[in-house]
């Protein structure tokens, strides 16, 4: 499970799809109150991952606290390797809308997106869902790697600036492979970092409509120095920004369309999409998922629009 910290309490994210959280029931938005008899209130997110970490096949238990029925439960994990894959829920909607969602961006996001179309490469594809919801981040490479597919080689992808430092700036490399595809991006208030870099170049460029609500606003960039006494300081050194100079951190990515979803409804989306997920919700298959239903109906607007007349 991918978890941060929220205020002093420890929230769970997400949960990998097959792993010890969902088989022992564990839900996006659980607080993690206690692991191997810890009270984690106040403690670190990496404090709290060295107390579920360990080896393969040993058991730790942990309490959570579940807002949706304010009640406290305890389960029992048994560890395990897990294997992450970032792009889960991959499918055509009716339309020839495709739809996936990157569950975080990794070393192999780039190949996986490149993979997806190539094994759709023989159905007319109009428009794209790229579901980032609950997606806390991962590789800066990889959300360059990816805008670039989307982008004329050369647009900025976003800027690294410190104090006393030259600008760092990433843009796109190569020659994209969708740069007329339509897009919608999903995002909530657990899109953070990475996420937050690529929807936020999107949105600039003019690229994606971004629907949901405001992503989280992680856009750091932190050195840690060491101390005496194995001790250390973790010092902001330089801050991230979109390509049209908006800042990241602590105010995050504004969708063009907000639609919010109650706690609850948030817990049964992801709960579909990790129970199932090698096939993408389709329209009216979760009733709930009002942002991804408006989504869709928006995309295939956008089609109609776009498409010439008969």
């Amino acid at each position: 499970m991918v978890i941060r910290s929220a205020g002093n309490q420890i929230e769970v994210v997400s949960v990998n799809p097959n792993g010890p959280a969902q088989k022992a029931g564990i839900l996006p938005g659980d607080l993690l109150t206690e692991a191997g008899g810890v009270k984690l209130a106040r403690k670190t997110t990496a404090e709290c991952v060295r107390l579920l970490q360990g080896k393969e096949g040993t058991s730790v238990k942990v309490r959570i606290y579940r807002r949706k029925t304010d009640s406290f439960l305890d389960f029992m994990l048994k560890r395990e390797v897990i294997k992450v894959f970032s792009l889960q829920n991959g499918g055509i909607l009716p339309g020839g809308i495709a739809y996936f969602r990157l569950t975080m961006f990794t070393s192999t996001t780039s190949a996986d997106i490149d993979r997806f179309f190539k094994k759709h490469a023989k159905t007319p594809i109009r428009g794209l869902i790229i579901d980032l919801r609950n997606n806390p981040g991962g590789l800066l490479e990889a959300a360059v790697d990816v805008s670039g597919k989307f982008l004329k080689p050369g647009s900025l992808v976003v800027s690294i600036e410190g104090r006393g430092t030259k600008p760092v700036y990433h843009s796109s490399k190569h020659v994209p492979l969708y740069p007329d595809l339509p897009m919608v991006i999903l995002v909530n208030g657990n899109s953070a970092s990475a996420s937050e870099i690529f929807t936020g170049c999107m949105k600039d460029h003019r690229r994606a409509v971004a629907v949901g609500t405001r992503t989280f606003g992680k856009g750091l960039v932190q050195s840690l120095l060491s101390m005496p006494d194995k001790a250390g300081i973790r010092l902001t050194t330089a801050r991230y920004y979109t390509p049209k100079r908006l800042v990241i951190d602590k105010h995050g990515i504004m969708p063009d369309i907000v639609v919010p979803l109650t706690p609850g409804q948030e817990a049964s989306v992801m709960i579909r999409l990790m129970n199932r997920p090698e096939t993408p919700p389709v329209p009216g298959d979760i009733p709930l998922d009002l942002q991804f239903e408006r989504a869709y109906e928006l995309l295939k607007g956008i089609i109609l629009f776009k498409s010439p007349e008969k």
